[in-house]
């Protein structure tokens, strides 16, 4: 990208922010949210305005926009009237697409992902009425910071890339060796020893493995909260080795999924663009205990549900892995793909038709029962592996024996049944401004990525992302945020799962993620693995990966 912003770029945003930003306004309800979210997606613009500029700059923007809107809408109260308000997020989006933008039908449901149908079958608005609710949202001017934020980025991935291809031409990177290599599944330990080549690149030129133990600061309620490392002291951390090599990725191409004596340490993504991913699958071989990466030769998409700054979220969900880490599941918007990787088979099982775009499948994955979980906002569903049989479940069912939620404005730890139907929810009292990712429980406490309250601490700085970990029986709360000041996106911090007491999590940064561990009783965190640029979502405000490290459940 050129140094100074692209005067095309500078007179295309100029044109249409202000458009935008009423839109966003009005299916979030949230002035700021609504300018952050826009920022975001001309950011995006910025990285492929020289193939978008010629292509369909607004559609690409629109597909951004209003699906993370939608998206955080979900956890937080609006502004908006009472006859507005009372619409789903995904409703107020087709009515604001429909008759403040004048979209036709066809693009509505293409840039929200739903069915013709489902954009057919909502309300209608007063056009007038959404121009007087959204006419006091003031001009911004958003072109210089998003080509600014751009191009570092851009900078920074290419360095990732060229440091990347330097270190090995192997076909697979593993945790030792180039290629192919052995890597033990140890029990957890930690070392302060340099992985060997190919590794990842270091935020700093030299800097010495040293435990880090924060200062925790106890708040008024009893919650603790922990300032952790800035992002160029991450490379500098003690590492924890639970089974995850030390460096995620691969350089060349996976090889094909065939079946062997083996299970899945973790799952990944391949964007092949298009909004298409092809699963990739860390495996370990049982008896060598060597690790490889295969990939399964099957496309898979986002369902419409998920969206990370309305960009194709990579979809994979943190209990995309059986119990016994032989089978994988993802879901889809209409069938759900099963992988087994001992027998080698892929099947796709479809899914009933969704009457209603609250059917529509928002994720799902293993229960500790071994049955798929389905989620949807008004139809879960249970599924067979083996066979694809389903029944049906009650609202909020979820894989998660244990969850951290929202209930209006607190947090609140939820837990589920063995078949996943709902079985109890109680508010905790920490305030919290929203969720993002999924939550992960461990023998003791569950952990989940979040927008900590900015008057949490009044004497440290202001933090975008935080993780928030909860004893199982409430007993105590632990807030922990990176000291990046701010200088990241919201949806950087997200819970991956548990070794022992420890909660790995992974962090974004400006075109590069972490895989960290914090153990909660200590404040101590560690270094586990860094992700190469080849991997799916990295250093994005998105999942990433789901890991099965041989744990009762991770």
């Amino acid at each position: 990208m050129r140094a100074g912003v692209d005067p095309d770029f500078a007179a295309y945003v100029a044109a249409r922010q202000h458009q935008f930003l009423r839109a966003a306004f009005l299916v979030c309800g949230d002035r700021a949210v609504a300018e952050d979210l826009l920022r975001e997606a001309f950011v995006r613009l910025a990285r492929r305005w020289d193939t978008t500029r010629t292509e369909d700059p607004d559609g690409f923007v629109r597909t951004i926009l209003y699906r993370e809107a939608v998206s955080a809408s979900r956890h937080r109260h609006s502004v908006l009237p009472g006859a507005l308000d009372a619409l789903t997020p995904r409703q107020r989006a087709v009515v604001v697409l429909r008759a403040f933008e004048d979209r036709p039908v066809d693009e509505a449901a293409e840039v929200l992902g739903v069915r013709v149908g489902t954009v057919r079958g909502q309300p209608d608005a007063d056009p007038d009425l959404l121009a007087r609710l959204s006419s006091g949202i003031e001009e911004v001017d958003l072109a210089d910071t998003a080509w600014t934020l751009a191009r570092q980025r851009g900078q920074r991935r290419r360095r990732v890339f060229a440091l990347v291809a330097g270190a090995a031409a192997a076909t697979v990177v593993v945790s030792q060796l180039p290629g192919r290599g052995t890597v033990p599944t140890p029990v957890p330990s930690r070392t302060s020893s340099a992985p060997s080549a190919p590794t990842a690149p270091s935020s700093t030129s030299s800097v010495a493995s040293a435990p880090w133990t924060a200062a925790p600061r106890t708040l008024a309620d009893g919650t603790t909260y922990v300032v952790g490392p800035t992002p160029a002291q991450l490379a500098g951390l003690i590492e924890l080795r639970p089974g995850l090599p030390s460096v995620i990725g691969w350089t060349g191409s996976p090889r094909p999924m065939t079946g062997a004596s083996q299970h899945v340490v973790a799952v990944l993504a391949q964007d092949i663009g298009g909004g298409g991913f092809l699963p990739v699958l860390l495996l370990q071989d049982d008896r060598t205990r060597t690790q490889s990466y295969a990939v399964i030769q099957a496309v898979v998409t986002p369902v419409a549900h998920q969206s990370v700054m309305g960009l194709p979220q990579v979809p994979v969900d943190l209990r995309a892995v059986s119990p016994d880490g032989t089978r994988v599941a993802i879901v889809q918007d209409t069938d759900v793909l099963v992988a087994d990787v001992r027998a080698g088979t892929v099947n796709r099982f479809p899914l009933p038709n969704a009457a209603h775009q609250d059917d529509e499948p928002t994720g799902g994955g293993f229960t500790d029962a071994g049955r798929v979980v389905v989620t949807s906002e008004q139809r879960p569903l249970s599924m067979d592996p083996a066979t694809g049989a389903v029944t049906s479940l009650r609202r909020d069912a979820a894989p998660d024996p244990v969850r951290l939620t929202e209930r209006a404005g607190d947090l609140a730890i939820a837990t589920t049944h063995p078949d996943g139907n709902a079985a109890s929810s109680t508010t905790i009292s920490l305030g919290l401004s929203s969720f993002w990712g999924q939550s992960s429980a461990g023998p003791s406490w569950v952990a989940r990525g979040g927008f900590p309250p900015q008057d949490l601490d009044p004497s440290a700085r202001p933090a975008l992302n935080g993780l928030f970990v909860v004893a199982r029986d409430r007993s105590r709360r632990v807030v922990l945020t990176i000291d990046d000041g701010m200088d990241t996106v919201k949806g950087a911090i997200r819970a991956l799962g548990w070794v022992d007491e420890d909660v790995l999590f992974t962090y974004a940064n400006h075109g590069r993620t972490w895989v960290l561990a914090f153990d909660p009783r200590s404040n101590r965190l560690y270094r586990v693995s860094e992700v190469l640029p080849t991997v799916a979502g990295v250093g994005e405000p998105g999942p990433l990966l789901a890991v099965w490290l041989g744990n009762p459940r991770i």
